[in-house]
């Protein structure tokens, strides 16, 4: 082995936070003497990051929320700069968070002997013309999507597919009606609500997922809701919207994944969620808003039909979208209304479901990378 000491690590959301930490505990498992530092949360600094920006101050969605982060974001990226000179890292793990990170890449290309991408930015979906960049400023890229690494095909990159990191972590600790006991949720159909992991994400989304699950309330008798509250946000703005929008649903505070396998339904936030929730086999509708501008600007450059993970994975509509101005309380309710009621078009669905998961691959993705890592690295 070669002599890998510092890792400069980088996720700036709090999905980031989350695999870029079990890859860290993964890495020191395999480099005892390796030390990190970067952009992280607190589960980066737990499994031993030196913290020098925290993700809350450079999470945002959309174009136009950007605007209101550029300060911070600038002064992390100047920061980070000053300390990859300073301290000279072996390696850089970038890991998701392509607006940052591919033009971080380009400022240290020259500093850091590898720079490995984990978790690589969608090309798929923006434009595959894109990836002919990616090699320029990245030594190896780890892909989590089954499909991306044939993108790369002929670019020089080296792209490397280690299954989603989601299968080792979708783990419900307790049963249906455990979880159902200590919500005092009544046993009825339940309908989870997962709005997302970023404040103004929630903000946009879980007012209609609320005003959905009134619609239902008033048309289906037997039915509960449970609103997911990530650990990432206050719950209170979680509980005040409830209060506005829907009084009667029971949120829950940072346990995803026992909600979700509780439910006999979900509603979902386009993004990771919706894999997890495939892994579950969850019938869910995918909801997402985001701003007018963002969305407009967003239409332009979008290059795939579906925005929800489980439905790109699947190549087809398989779950239903509701997307920016479909996303009306009136059509979700009657979509989630005609599918309960459906015994047939459950069961295909939750048969889908498990291609999708299928197609994630085998578990022990961030032990993989964590490989890849070291084995890119060693050949400085």
């Amino acid at each position: 082995m070669g002599g890998l000491k510092r890792a400069l690590v980088i996720a700036g959301e709090a999905s980031g936070d989350m695999h870029a930490a079990n890859l860290i505990r993964e890495l020191a498992l395999l480099k005892p003497d390796l030390s990190f530092f970067g952009i992280g949360g607190e589960r980066m600094r737990a499994a031993g990051v030196e913290i020098l920006t925290s993700v809350e101050e450079l999470s945002v969605i959309g174009f136009t929320e950007v605007l209101s982060k550029v300060g911070a974001i600038k002064r992390a990226m100047s920061l980070l700069h000053r300390e990859a000179v300073r301290r000279g890292p072996d390696v850089a793990v970038l890991v998701d968070y392509p607006g940052f990170n591919l033009r971080f890449a380009r400022r240290i290309r020259h500093l850091v002997p590898k720079i490995i991408y984990y978790i690589g930015p969608q090309v798929w979906a923006w434009g595959s013309w894109r990836a002919k960049f990616i090699p320029n400023y990245f030594d190896a890229l780890i892909s989590v999507i089954p499909f991306e690494c044939k993108i790369y095909r002929g670019t020089g990159l080296r792209c490397f597919f280690v299954g989603h990191p989601v299968l080792d972590l979708v783990r419900p600790s307790v049963t249906r009606q455990e979880f159902r006991s200590r919500y005092d949720i009544a046993d009825e159909l339940l309908v989870g609500i997962v709005p997302g992991s970023r404040r103004e994400e929630v903000k946009r989304i879980l007012p209609v997922m609320l005003n959905s699950a009134g619609v239902m309330k008033r048309r289906m008798d037997g039915v509960s809701f449970a609103v997911s509250a990530a650990e990432t946000i206050d719950s209170r703005l979680v509980q005040d919207l409830c209060n506005r929008f829907y009084g009667g649903a029971s949120v829950v505070k940072g346990c995803a994944y026992d909600l979700m396998h509780a439910s006999d339904i979900l509603m979902v936030a386009s993004g990771t969620a919706t894999l997890e929730a495939a892994v579950l086999g969850k019938p869910m509708s995918i909801v997402y808003k985001t701003s007018p501008l963002t969305w407009a600007l967003a239409k332009g450059l979008v290059k795939v039909r579906s925005v929800g993970l489980a439905n790109i994975i699947a190549g087809r509509e398989i779950v239903p979208e509701f997307i920016q101005y479909d996303a009306t309380p009136e059509r979700i309710a009657c979509e989630l209304l005609s599918l309960v009621k459906d015994e047939a078009r459950l069961a295909l669905m939750e048969e889908d479901l498990k291609l999708v998961r299928e197609r994630l691959g085998d578990t022990g993705a961030s032990r993989r990378a964590a490989g890849i890592v070291v084995d890119v690295s060693d050949s400085i």
